[in-house]
């Protein structure tokens, strides 16, 4: 069970991610505002296996993420450290 104070760390978090971004034509904005409506923030990742406690989903999705980005260091060491920004994204040139 997360408490309050891990439900708005990770709901932070993940708005920081999205907020990283930068795409052309991306709807930053739009995407939060979806995602505040939906109940992404509270949902649970599964009915009964991991993460089946509010906020499950949200908290899923960061544990992927981060693994992703383990990977991606492991794998591609040869990108500098500076490339990642302070939300742990690659950032290409």
């Amino acid at each position: 069970m997360f408490s309050k104070d891990e439900l708005k760390f990770n709901h932070d978090r993940f708005v920081s991610l999205i907020q990283s971004i930068n795409r052309d034509g991306m709807e930053k904005d739009r995407l939060i505002a979806q995602l505040e409506k939906g109940d992404f923030f509270t949902a649970p990742a599964s009915t009964i296996y991991h993460n089946c406690v509010e906020g499950g989903l949200c908290a899923h999705s960061l544990n992927v993420y981060d693994y992703l980005v383990k990977v991606v260091n492991m794998k591609y060491p040869i990108i500098k450290r500076e490339k990642v920004n302070e939300a742990g994204l690659v950032q290409y040139d």
